[in-house]
């Protein structure tokens, strides 16, 4: 599925159990630091973190654990920012576990 936001085309990977973070902010190594300490001052660690250079900024994905009511706030928090000019918010496929079992881990 492709989704268009202020001219930037932005790619779906497959459906994940955590909801999914998509922002562009400036480029500048502050942005990453800003965005990540957003999510640690809530103290939320993500399960990814992922950012690429494109469209004359920076896009930064990430996945976390968190109820929707939180994570919507958070964009919020987020689209406040100076740095920040799109934040998309994809909630996590409704009925699945947001927690991977631990059997999903390598063995040993």
């Amino acid at each position: 599925m492709v989704f268009y936001s202020h001219g930037a085309r932005v790619d779906r990977a497959a459906a994940s159990p955590f909801h999914r973070f998509e922002i562009h902010a400036e480029q500048a190594p502050q942005s990453i630091c800003r965005v990540a300490g957003a999510f640690a001052a809530q103290s939320i660690i993500p399960a990814s973190l992922a950012a690429r250079t494109s469209c004359g900024g920076l896009w930064m994905a990430i996945e976390a654990d968190m109820p929707i009511a939180r994570a919507e706030r958070l964009a919020e928090r987020l689209r406040a920012m100076i740095c920040v000019s799109t934040v998309l918010l994809i909630p996590a496929p409704p009925g699945e576990a947001m927690t991977p079992p631990v059997s999903t881990c390598a063995d040993d």
